[in-house]
């Protein structure tokens, strides 16, 4: 008996270390119309939902975040391929930093706080933006992602425990809601256009 409680209590211990130690998954979401509550650690975030959006985007950059308390779950810096397109056709290696090229997409960059609608969402882009760390790293090719959603207002943040509601100590009130986000190939994205 005394060595199933250890077994058991072996069990336990390590499960939650393995918790601690995984990236935890995409946050609690509800949507009540066009409003969007968001569960985070010790806040309440509430969003009126926008415009829907969608786009492949060639990344330029980006982080997944991995704090409880954090609003976006992955920041992309991403181009639409649509405003890549023309700059690739003048100059083919507009993604390098020596490229003339290079200050014309840099215009055109746009930044996503992104809160994923689902776990698959999470994972797809936490994959993506490991796969560019690599292919920077590595000199391999750009990573593209197609993204779907819909735009975010971010209208409170309140501290759960005392209903304070703290949105004035946060810059960013824009952010996306993406509920689909897949990998596509860049060199074919940017030739089919």
């Amino acid at each position: 008996m005394k060595i199933v409680i250890v077994l058991a209590a072996v069990a336990v211990v390590a499960w939650f270390g393995i918790q601690q130690f995984m990236a935890p998954g995409a946050p609690d979401l509800t949507t009540e119309g066009d409003e969007v509550l968001l569960a985070a650690g010790d806040l309440d975030y509430r969003f009126s939902k926008g415009k829907r959006f969608e786009g492949t985007y060639m990344m330029f950059g980006g982080t997944a975040i991995d704090h409880r308390n954090a609003i976006a779950s992955v920041y992309v810096a991403g181009l639409n391929v649509r405003d890549a397109i023309p700059i690739a056709r003048r100059y083919p290696d507009f993604y390098r930093c020596a490229s003339p090229g290079a200050s014309m997409a840099k215009d055109k960059v746009v930044d996503f706080q992104v809160v994923p609608a689902d776990d698959d969402t999470l994972d797809e882009l936490r994959a993506s933006l490991e796969d560019f760390d690599d292919n920077i790293r590595s000199g391999g090719d750009r990573v593209c992602v197609r993204l779907q959603g819909s735009r975010l207002r971010l209208t409170s943040a309140k501290v759960r425990e005392v209903k304070e509601d703290v949105i004035d100590t946060i810059s960013a009130k824009d952010f996306y809601l993406v509920d689909s986000a897949s990998r596509v190939d860049c060199r074919q994205a940017l030739t089919s256009g």
